[in-house]
This record gives structure tokens, C-alpha cells and sequence, in this order.
């Protein structure tokens, strides 16, 4: 586009009657008159310029006050050229934005992801400890519950045997105690058929004494009689 309206330009200042003469033809045909009396002219005008004519294809030499009133147009047409450019360059650096935001996001959040894998890794370890904490506490709960479970259960064996053993004792105690209980009554019989023994052979021997003394008696009397007779 610049080349494009460069070379329009290029054009239009060839073309124009009021700064390159009254046209090609006449300007080849007083080309040698007008350069020897421009060249006699300009060489002490500091205004004088060579422009290079493209559709020619040679230069020519023109006065720079000519130029001045094309001034405004070419510097309007070059504002708008810059504009457009400006506008090509936003949409080619908001197109490359596009493209490189999600290369951008990705680079980001691996960096990101790196730096935070120590303490996702702290985390992770963390969170290991803290189950096997729990699966340990666990197990030891676990195994004191059944420790103080088989306890109990011996300790209420224990209550049981206990109290089975002492109703066991009881009766037999009870058993013992008639035992001895009869063997006493028997004993206190014995000792009392005793006593009852003892006072009748007593008294039985006592009236055999008796009895005997009476018929020693007797027979003493009627001993002493036959010797009175």
C-alpha cells in the first residue's frame, strides 16, 4: 500500500502542469534548453531540489515551493497510511496476545505448580502421617478394648468362681456342721446311756450289797441260834 500510494504520488507530481511544465512531450523537446538555463539559475537557489520522476525513470529538478502546497494532502495521506498500519499492528499484536496468552498461562501455572510442590509434597506427607497416626491409634485402641474386654470377662469368671465356691462351702459347711452336729447328739447319748449305766449297775450293785448283807445277816442269826439250841 505505502509503495501503491508512494508511486501515485510520484504520479501526480509528474503530472501536475504547474510544477513539471506543460507536459512529457514538451519537456523532452526543451529538456536541454531548460536544464542549461535552470542549472545557469539554481545554482545559487537553495530551494532547488531533484526529484525523481517514476514513471520516467529520471530526475528532474523542481522548486521546492512548488512542493509545498501538495504538503498537506501527502502529510493527511501519510497520517491515514500510518493510521491504517497502526490499526494492522494492534490486530497483529492482539492476534499474537491470543496466541501466546494460553503458552503464557501455561508456562505461568507450571512455574506456579512447581513452586508449590514442596508444600504439596509437605501435604501429601502430611496427610500420610496423619493416617498412619489414625490407623495406629486405631489398632492400640483396638487391642486394649479386647485386652480390657478379656479382662472383664476373666474378673466376672473370677466373681463367678467366687461365688459358686462359696456356695459350695456353704453347703458343705452346712453338711459338716450336721455332721458333727449328729456325731455331738450321738456322743451326748452315748455319754448320757453311760451315766444311766453307770447309776443302775450302781444301784443294782448297791441292793445286791444290800440284799447280800440281809442274807449274811439272816444266816449269821440262824447260825447263832443253832448254837443257842
Amino acid at each position: 500500500l505505502v509503495a501503491n500510494d508512494a508511486g501515485a504520488d510520484q504520479s501526480e507530481l509528474a503530472a501536475s502542469p504547474n510544477d513539471f511544465g506543460k507536459g512529457e512531450n514538451n519537456a523532452k523537446t526543451d529538456r536541454s534548453e531548460s536544464h542549461q538555463s535552470a542549472d545557469e539559475e539554481d545554482e545559487y537557489d537553495p530551494l532547488m531540489m531533484d526529484v525523481d520522476l517514476v514513471q520516467t525513470g529520471v530526475w528532474q529538478r523542481v522548486n521546492a515551493r512548488s512542493l509545498l502546497l501538495m504538503l498537506p494532502e501527502r502529510m493527511a495521506k501519510a497520517e491515514k497510511r500510518l493510521e491504517e498500519a497502526r490499526a494492522e499492528l494492534c490486530i497483529v499484536i492482539q492476534s499474537s496476545y491470543e496466541l501466546a496468552v494460553p503458552h503464557v498461562q501455561k508456562v505461568v501455572r507450571g512455574f506456579l505448580l512447581r513452586r508449590r510442590m514442596d508444600s504439596i509434597r509437605e501435604s501429601i506427607y502430611q496427610e500420610r502421617r496423619r493416617s498412619a497416626a489414625i490407623e495406629i491409634q486405631r489398632i492400640m485402641r483396638s487391642k486394649l478394648a479386647k485386652m480390657q474386654s478379656e479382662h472383664q470377662r476373666k474378673l466376672r469368671n473370677y466373681h463367678m468362681a467366687t461365688k459358686i465356691q462359696s456356695a459350695t462351702r456353704r453347703k458343705l459347711a452346712i453338711k459338716e456342721r450336721k455332721r458333727r452336729w449328729t456325731i455331738h447328739i450321738q456322743h451326748l447319748r452315748y455319754d448320757a446311756a453311760t451315766k444311766i449305766q453307770s447309776l443302775y449297775r450302781c444301784k443294782a450293785a448297791q441292793q445286791l450289797h444290800e440284799r447280800l448283807a440281809d442274807e449274811r445277816q439272816k444266816l449269821l442269826e440262824e447260825n447263832e441260834r443253832a448254837h443257842v439250841k
